[in-house]
């Protein structure tokens, strides 16, 4: 080959030059990952389905409240690495179209980074079949569903005793104490009647039956019918399987027509409400709880609590508030372990971490396996001043 000459020769180094330039720049950065849903700079939105109308729209209202106490107190710290918590909080009046509606809305409109605190049963089914195809985290409903908690779901995280592990304790202390003749009052779907399956197993477990199995309205509309059949099967004891405003209906139902069977419920009965709404009448109702009792003062998770609500200025104390409280301050916890790029199969891996922990008395503990994080459960009863006793 010729050597290059005149002209040439000053171009063809110049493009030598320029090459070996090219190949000692340094490689482009990588671009950063994009940001997950529900997160910014300032913000992690978190989206919230609960009745905050309707028959039962003071439960939804006092485990929202109770949330919402923990995500204020940590925004005004700072927020978790600098990010707010900003819950969106939408009414689906306990009624599970309308919480299919509004997960849909939060998980492909808003954009959010998790759904927290359905309330319901049939509503949390509605839920999880947009949330989980969806790959976002369903974080600690209201609902003791045991065959939610039996199916595997990789999104899907629970902090309470189910509903049979509650209907077992109640059934197990009546038979203890020598009544045997048990009705069961329930709600007309989907939730009533998985506690009615749950009493009736442990029931039979126990080598005895239900006197009367008798279904009611969501609305009570129907309770004085439903109070007359109860009255005609004679029971000792009704385990009560219903919710919030109805459940006071149909107690004052059944005692106006002359029952007096002894009345026992679960957790989710709304026990502030029967004692706001029957008074006296209430005195001797026993309830199951899974939640740590918020007038405890041996329990740090109580002690914080009120000290929240004394803030606040607050004076109503309720299990379900507690509930709100308890599950936000494991969600804080949680999105702390996410870290400083939080995405939502990082948040899932967080939960997962949460290990053998205990949230002041109230002991948790999850795994890759375990994703129902608790099973506390105590009978408590109400006495003569409408307080709860253990």
């Amino acid at each position: 080959m010729k050597p290059l000459h005149g002209i040439a020769a000053p171009c063809a180094r110049l493009l030598y030059a320029a090459a070996l330039c090219i190949f000692a720049l340094p490689a482009a950065a990588a671009p950063p990952p994009a940001a997950s849903p529900g997160i910014t700079d300032s913000q992690i939105s978190i989206g919230i389905s609960v009745p905050l109308s309707g028959p039962v729209g003071k439960n939804g209202s006092e485990f929202l409240s109770g949330a919402t106490m923990v995500f204020d107190r940590i925004n005004a710290e700072g927020g978790v690495f600098g990010r707010k918590i900003v819950p969106l909080a939408l009414d689906d009046g306990y009624q599970a179209p309308r919480t299919a509606a509004n997960v849909h809305s939060l998980v492909e409109e808003k954009h959010v980074f998790a759904i927290f605190g359905v309330l319901g049963t049939d509503n949390s089914n509605e839920g999880l079949k947009i949330a989980t195809p969806a790959g976002v985290p369903f974080l600690f409903p209201v609902t003791g569903d045991a065959g939610m908690r039996r199916e595997p779901n990789r999104y899907l995280f629970t902090l309470s005793a189910s509903l049979p592990e509650e209907m077992d304790k109640i059934v197990e202390h009546l038979l203890t104490v020598g009544i045997r003749r048990i009705a069961v009052a329930h709600f007309d779907n989907g939730f009533g009647r998985s506690l009615l399956a749950a009493t009736e197993r442990s029931m039979k477990k126990r080598n005895t039956e239900l006197v009367a199995a008798v279904p009611f309205a969501v609305n009570a509309r129907d309770a004085p019918a439903a109070a007359q059949k109860l009255i005609a099967a004679k029971p000792a004891a009704i385990i009560l399987a219903s919710l919030g405003k109805s459940s006071a209906d149909f107690i004052e139902a059944y005692r106006k027509a002359g029952g007096d069977a002894a009345i026992y419920s679960f957790s989710g009965v709304g026990s502030d409400q029967l004692v706001a709404r029957l008074g006296a009448g209430s005195r001797g109702i026993v309830i199951s709880q899974n939640m740590p009792s918020p007038w405890s003062f041996t329990e740090g998770a109580a002690r914080d609590y009120r000290a929240l609500k004394a803030a606040r200025k607050e004076k109503d104390y309720s299990y379900l508030n507690m509930r709100g409280y308890i599950s936000a301050t494991v969600l804080v916890e949680a999105l702390k372990r996410t870290g400083k790029a939080p995405t939502r199969d990082g948040l899932v891996t967080a939960i997962e971490s949460m290990q053998h922990m205990d949230i002041g008395g109230f002991p948790i503990n999850f795994s890759r396996e375990q994703h129902n994080g608790a099973q506390f459960v105590e009978l408590t009863v109400i006495g003569a001043n409408g307080a709860f006793v253990q």
